[in-house]
Parts: C-alpha cells; sequence; structure tokens
C-alpha cells in the first residue's frame, strides 16, 4: 500500500512551501503479502524510524519537537510505533489508517493520541470490517476528519458496486477501496498549499454536520497540513467537511 508517487509530491509540494527536510520511508521489501508478515513489520520499522530520529536529536541537535512524521496506511501505525519510542515528538499525521488487525485495539497496539503532541488522521475508506473499506472508523487521534462522511469519496468510482469481494483474495479486497483509501494522500499533498484550506466543522456525527447544526465558527480547523491542535477539545475530536470530485479537491 506504499504510495512512492504520492510522497514524492507531497515532498516537491513542501520544499515549495517551507524551508524543511523531508525523509521518504521506503519499506516495500516490507510491505508486501501476505498482510499479516506486513503488519508485524510495521513494529519493526517504527523502531529503525525512532532511531533515526533519536540520532538526529542527539548528534545533530534538531528538536523533536519540530518532527512531523506522516504516515498513510500501515504507515501511520508506523508513526505511532516510532512516537512511543521518540520523546516530545511533535506532531503524527495518520492518512487513513490501516483497520485490519487494528481496529477496536487497546491503543498501545496502534497509533493514538499519546504518541506525539499532536495527533491528527485523515480518514477516507473508514470501515467496520475489511470488506466494506481498508481503514478504520475509530477516532484514534486528537483531531479525526472524516472528509464526505470518512468512508467513500466522490471521484472514486465502484466497478463492483455493493458487491463483496471473496474472503480468500486480497487483491480484489484492495482494488475494490484503493481509490477512497489512497485519496488521504491526495488531500493531505493538496492541504500543503495554504490557499488550500480543507475547513472542517467540528461535530457529533456526518448526519448532523450535513443538517447543519454544527456551524460555530470557533470551532473549525483546516484538514491537513495546516491543522492545529486545539487543547480545549477533549480527544476524539471529530471534524467532518466536503471535498471535490478532482484536484486539488478542496472547496471554496
Amino acid at each position: 500500500m506504499l504510495d512512492l508517487r504520492a510522497a514524492s509530491k507531497t515532498k516537491d509540494e513542501l520544499l515549495k512551501q517551507g524551508a524543511y527536510n523531508v525523509f521518504i520511508v521506503d519499506w516495500t521489501d516490507y510491505n508486501g503479502m501476505p498482510y499479516e508478515q506486513a503488519v508485524a513489520n510495521t513494529r519493526v520499522i517504527g523502531a529503525i524510524i525512532a532511531k533515526i530520529v533519536n540520532f538526529l536529536v542527539k548528534q545533530v541537535g534538531i528538536s523533536p519537537q519540530s518532527v512531523h512524521l506522516i504516515g498513510h496506511s500501515l504507515g501511520a501505525h508506523i508513526a505511532g510505533y516510532a512516537g512511543e519510542r521518540i520523546r516530545n515528538l511533535g506532531r503524527i499525521t495518520g492518512l487513513d489508517p490501516a483497520g485490519p488487525y487494528f481496529r477496536g485495539t487497546d491503543p498501545v497496539v496502534r497509533l493514538d493520541p499519546t504518541d506525539a503532541g499532536f495527533v491528527d488522521i485523515i480518514h477516507t475508506n473508514a470501515a467496520d470490517s475489511i470488506f466494506s473499506g481498508l481503514g478504520m472508523t475509530d477516532a484514534i487521534g486528537h483531531m479525526d476528519f472524516y472528509p464526505n462522511g470518512g468512508s467513500k469519496q466522490p471521484g472514486c468510482a465502484n466497478a463492483t458496486g455493493d458487491e463483496a469481494p471473496p474472503a480468500n483474495d486480497p487483491t480484489a479486497i484492495f482494488g475494490k477501496h484503493k481509490c477512497d483509501h489512497m485519496r488521504a494522500n491526495r488531500y493531505f499533498m493538496a492541504s500543503v498549499n495554504p490557499s488550500c484550506r480543507f475547513q472542517s466543522v467540528y461535530c457529533n456525527s456526518y448526519a448532523d454536520f450535513q443538517s447543519g447544526k454544527c456551524r460555530s465558527s470557533s470551532n473549525v480547523s483546516p484538514m491537513g497540513m495546516h491543522a492545529e491542535k486545539k487543547p480545549r477539545l477533549r480527544p476524539p475530536a471529530k471534524f467532518y467537511l466536503k471535498t471535490s470530485a478532482a484536484p486539488p479537491y478542496c472547496l471554496g
């Protein structure tokens, strides 16, 4: 599920906007099938990332609070495993964190708010089972963003309709949900440009958001790169918004 192309484009956008040092972790050789092995590998990759960051903190003098880890799918949980080993890590952004083997688990098993000073999540293929999506509905950060409800994204055509893929066919399962699952990468990449503000609203549910019950100007936040922690909102704080079907996806 590693999207190196999206990661590279996000790197390019970041370097356009500021003086960042960007590291891309290529763990392609360790995130293939069987999926269970890829899940097991996340702990090792997280520990390696933590070792590198801690080296930079001790030997180069960078501030851990200036470090921002961004991970998609299993990469979100990798960031969590790294964060629990880095004292005072600044921020983790989880892009549609993987659901299988992480849904409903103890926080120590997955990404959670204790892994960094600010943990924000973008859900684009949220689901309660692998047959309905590759992400997770659980709010697991300080702020969780659910664009278009967090499960299905506009512009992602589902060729198989509501038909469930075979339980023993991981390729079919991934193919059915790939577009929605990967869209979190695209949203974050677009959000790096400050002119593309994915303005979202704090709300109890997507239904309440759609009915206009949550329009308080004091409870709005951009989704993505420019999200900022709201200390007065206790996690899990859920935010909802609409997007367009085509790049750059932001409205208004």
